[in-house]
């Protein structure tokens, strides 16, 4: 899950495993393991107030930890894959704070917080594939250009790190507002400012290739002859899922509430 204090691997290792392999643990071994917390926390017997009075402090510490580092760590970074290893922390913080208030709405925001990460995320570690077959690096500055020179894979690019920001009307605000509306219905004020402090501070950095997209021209800029047909329809397609996602919800919502169904049946007929 790449989170404190066990996240120091995820940047090294991001950058130099294939992305391929970066995608994995980016996207299935992150999904996988807050999956298998929410069935712990949300519905097993840690769910139970004499042993969440222990955990629900603990896990509301490491989530206010993982965000401001994530956070933080990134708004240097100039190679991509670092930047979305960061990325991913951050992330991680948030559904570490949503988690840790061991309620059942903050299962289902954490569920419904790894759909979006999963759907902004996962469509850029194509396109980075793409780009270092072409340029051998991820660096940022090959970036640079590409709104001039590929109007389709910059839109979806764009879509995808406003919804990583949490910027409306995209889905990533949405479960960016799930989270803060959890934290303040639970009373856990410490984790709400942090997390919309460092929601704000993230702009820092994911507006950075947004802005060599349509900002910066370089002469080694991507050039746009060179992508795939299937890279520009993934992205535009990932983009305006983020799109109409975050304009109605609803879909993901009923999802999110179907998927928690069956432990929640079987935890009440256990009562």
């Amino acid at each position: 899950m790449a989170a404190v204090p066990f996240h120091a691997w995820a940047p090294d290792v991001y950058e130099g495993a294939p992305t391929s392999t970066t995608a994995f643990l980016a996207v299935a071994s992150k999904a996988a393991g807050f999956v298998l917390l929410v069935r712990i926390f949300g519905f097993g017997a840690f769910a139970l107030d004499s042993v969440a009075v222990f955990y629900r402090p603990v896990l509301l510490t490491l989530g206010i930890a993982t965000v401001t580092l994530g956070t933080l760590a990134a708004l240097p970074q100039r190679n991509l894959k670092r930047y979305l290893a960061y990325s991913g922390i951050a992330h991680a913080g948030y559904m570490l704070l949503a988690l840790g208030t061991l309620g059942e709405a903050g299962m289902g925001t954490v569920v419904g917080y790894l759909w979006a990460y999963l759907l902004s995320t996962f469509p850029v570690l194509i396109f980075i594939q793409e780009m270092e077959r072409i340029h051998g690096s991820a660096d940022i500055r090959h970036l640079e250009g590409l709104g001039q020179k590929d109007r389709g894979v910059a839109l979806g690019l764009t879509l995808c790190f406003l919804s990583m920001a949490g910027l409306p009307p995209l889905l990533g605000f949405s479960a960016k507002l799930s989270v803060f509306a959890t934290l303040w219905s639970a009373g856990e004020m410490p984790g709400l400012v942090v997390g919309v402090v460092m929601a704000v501070v993230g702009l820092g950095f994911y507006l950075v290739p947004v802005r060599a997209m349509y900002w910066e021209r370089e002469a080694d800029a991507v050039p746009a002859q060179r992508f795939p047909s299937f890279l520009v329809w993934i992205l535009l397609f990932a983009g305006l899922a983020q799109l109409v996602l975050g304009l109605q919800p609803r879909p993901l919502v009923r999802l999110v509430e179907r998927s928690l169904a069956p432990a929640t049946t079987a935890v009440s007929s256990e009562n």
